[in-house]
């Protein structure tokens, strides 16, 4: 019996292989420059972003003054947090200074104009006094990639959004009558070709009908040309086409899949905690400040649903529910009692069970009927998904 001869590669297999892994390659090649350019200036414009939310809740939260600094040149800008009183040891590393690759220009918009290398912006009096403007940030791409960011300081505490727009793009000169500038030859066909033609034409016309008067019918099918049939492709060609471009993909557009899932999940981590913190002040104001909450709400620790469509938009629900941690031990004071509140904000992937929990307490004076708890409640432990 004889061996099975294994059947070699040819060489136009070979050099179809290698054509495609070439054309994958530099495609990858000229677009992985300017995508990595386009993650660079997201990243950028949403760490400061961040700063300014920052620096807005030591504001509010701590009453702490505080300046936001961005200095630079184009290209290679840097955002600096400082406030004019002393800060605890805890909060430093929230105030480092930190580079913005990828932004070529940051101006800002407002009434007294500074300069794009030095651009100051303040959070004092707990919101009284702030910087209101719009402050722009364009991208290092030249021509139709650029990118451009927003981001409206309105003036007083308020939910820090940026909204990326395209570059402007100026209006194309009208299109002239290009039609006068060609040769008048161009237009014109010359006239020995048109003599020539009605020559052939006539000729042909009188060998078809002597060859038809001499009994040969074909004659006048043998006149007209020839045309050539082009061959079309095969399903199974184009499939076979498709599946080994989609496996020549596969392993190079794995990794930034994956990179991209990764990002968006922390980036809808990072957009909950800020709407979290949000929400609680919208608590804050809503129900304590103007006092809409019932006090049986927060003894028997009910539960209060948060339908907010920001939540939704990322694929969250959230709830708060209030108890009483502490209260004042010695009588009360012109019938008014102090407690410390200890306020649990669960917030839930709507596709996941597993629920991230925030911690927060509140001093408030209560001068209605005591619960009906009389002893002293230890604080309980924060359980390791409490932040």
């Amino acid at each position: 019996m004889q061996p099975r001869q294994r059947r070699f590669f040819t060489l136009i297999e070979l050099l179809i292989v290698i054509s495609l892994l070439a054309l994958v390659g530099a495609t990858i090649a000229i677009q992985g420059g300017r995508i990595l350019e386009e993650q660079r200036f997201y990243s950028s414009t949403q760490t400061l972003l961040g700063r300014f939310q920052i620096a807005q809740g030591m504001m509010l939260f701590l009453g702490k003054d505080m300046r936001v600094v961005i200095r630079g040149e184009p290209g290679h800008y840097s955002c600096e947090m400082y406030s004019d009183e002393t800060l605890s040891k805890r909060l430093l590393p929230l105030t480092a200074p930190l580079n913005l690759p990828g932004i070529q220009t940051i101006t800002l918009e407002s009434d007294t104009s500074q300069r794009s290398d030095s651009i100051k912006l303040s959070f004092l009096s707990n919101g009284s006094s702030m910087t209101r403007g719009i402050l722009r940030m364009e991208s290092t791409s030249l021509g139709d990639g650029s990118k451009s960011a927003f981001i409206v300081l309105p003036g007083h505490p308020t939910a820090f959004t940026i909204d990326y727009n395209p570059k402007w793009i100026p209006p194309l000169p009208p299109i002239e009558n290009q039609f006068m500038s060609y040769p008048l030859e161009i237009d014109q066909e010359p006239v020995e070709t048109k003599d020539s033609e009605t020559t052939t034409a006539s000729s042909t016309s009188e060998l078809s009908g002597i060859w038809a008067l001499c009994g040969f019918p074909f004659a006048m099918r043998a006149q007209k040309p020839r045309q050539r049939r082009r061959s079309s492709f095969l399903l199974l060609e184009v499939l076979i086409a498709m599946v080994l471009i989609l496996f020549c993909l596969m392993p190079l557009l794995g990794p930034h899949l994956t990179m991209y899932l990764e990002e968006k999940r922390v980036t809808n981590e990072v957009e909950a905690v800020r709407i979290v913190n949000i929400l609680f002040t919208e608590l804050l104001v809503d129900k304590f400040y103007r006092q809409n909450i019932p006090w049986s709400v927060i003894a028997d620790k009910v539960p209060i649903p948060i339908e907010d469509p920001r939540l939704r938009a990322i694929g969250y629900t959230a709830e708060f529910q209030m108890g009483i941690e502490r209260r004042q031990a010695s009588q009360p004071i012109d019938g008014v009692r102090h407690y410390l509140l200890r306020i649990v904000c669960s917030l839930k992937p709507i596709h996941l069970n597993r629920p991230f929990q925030f911690l927060f307490k509140l001093a408030v004076a209560h001068g209605g009927e005591s619960p009906q708890q009389e002893d002293l409640t230890e604080p309980e432990e924060a359980s390791e998904e409490e932040t």
